[in-house]
């Protein structure tokens, strides 16, 4: 979680990858014209990571977003006319969470996740939010040591929440 209003501070090395992405442009798609695209990015990556894939169809997705158009919104890194990246991120008063984030590891220009990153946190400190998550970093009940390292060099923190299971 990053707290806002703050400076943005990312670490060298995701400062060195922004620099990288000058080819790279960030477009808010509102008219989520380019949801497929991005999901069969997310649907891959996840796959090859964790052998899973998106807790959301697209046709999910495209639901929600029809349902709350204000609340959601899908960051694109785009390649020429190709989508590389992307975060799918939803909105409230106080906080904007990532819901979903991807790159095409493969043929996306290094730091076009990155470029993605900023911009929405750049939006979310525009929008006088004060918080932006990138969701959870753990599988199970075990921290992703890398997935945590990845969202610090945005310069973000984590937060423990207890969880309790009730036996009825």
């Amino acid at each position: 979680v990053s707290v806002l209003p703050q400076t943005i501070s990312f670490s060298a090395r995701r400062t060195r990858h922004l620099k990288q992405a000058k080819s790279v442009s960030v477009d808010l798609d509102r008219s989520m014209n380019r949801l497929d695209d991005f999901h069969q990015i997310l649907g891959r990556q996840l796959w090859e990571r964790h052998a899973v894939g998106p807790t959301h169809t697209a046709a999910e997705l495209r639901e929600i977003i029809l349902s709350f158009p204000d609340q959601v919104r899908l960051y694109l890194a785009l390649d020429g006319t190709r989508v590389v990246a992307g975060a799918l991120v939803f909105l409230t008063p106080n906080a904007w969470h990532a819901q979903y984030i991807a790159v095409d590891i493969e043929t996306a220009p290094r730091g076009s996740l990155d470029a993605v990153l900023y911009r929405c946190m750049c939006d979310a400190e525009s929008a006088k939010v004060r918080f932006f998550s990138f969701g959870i970093s753990n599988v199970g009940a075990e921290l992703n040591q890398g997935l945590n390292q990845f969202k610090t060099e945005f310069g973000t923190g984590g937060l423990l929440h207890r969880t309790y299971e009730l036996v009825l």
